[in-house]
């Protein structure tokens, strides 16, 4: 279930109620959105997270990539909060904002309305994964990532049932050999 508003008010309030299915999927959603809209932040989040990636990275790399850090690594993790807040079009002031994301996520609220957005995706995004899990648990939350963004970019695809057509036409079809047949006796 979706609450809502805005994102900042959506994962907010999916925080407070503890609904940690529903916290992923939205920073998966949005994840997406970076990768799709601003790209350029998300590339920066993983550069500043000590992920070799290139400047130039396709969709494809930076869901698998992101996919994977997000579960596995935790600096990736703070500096996504700030690549969203920032996505946001929240004013960050800090020019050096992705490494000081763990500053942010701590709560300096005084820097006006970022400082806050910072720390509320922080706890939202810090609280719905745990690391020291299972490998299992970790990989599996790793497709299931994957999956969410590969299918906000790139849709779902749907295929076509061809079936109907080819019953109508083959009715047709008989239906004209038919009344071929039946006035070729005609004459």
């Amino acid at each position: 279930m979706r609450y809502y508003g805005n994102f900042a008010e959506n994962i907010i309030n999916a925080y407070k109620s503890q609904d940690k299915e529903l916290l992923k999927e939205l920073v998966y959603d949005e994840n997406a959105r970076l990768i799709e809209m601003n790209p350029e932040l998300v590339i920066n989040a993983l550069k500043e997270s000590n992920v070799d990636v290139s400047s130039d990275a396709s969709k494809l790399d930076l869901i698998g990539m992101s996919a994977y850090n997000i579960v596995n690594n935790p600096i990736f993790q703070r500096n996504l909060e700030v690549a969203i807040a920032e996505g946001q079009d929240y004013d960050i002031p800090n020019k050096d904002r992705f490494s000081n994301a763990e500053a942010g996520a701590e709560g300096s609220g005084g820097e006006g309305g970022s400082g806050s957005m910072v720390t509320a995706i922080a706890g939202a995004v810090g609280s719905i994964f745990e690391f020291g899990t299972s490998t299992q648990n970790l990989k599996s939350e790793e497709e299931k990532a994957k999956a969410a963004m590969y299918s906000k970019i790139f849709g779902e695809q749907k295929k076509r049932n061809y079936m109907p057509y080819i019953v109508v036409g083959g009715v047709l079809l008989i239906g004209a050999l038919v009344v071929w047949r039946v006035t070729a006796n005609r004459k």
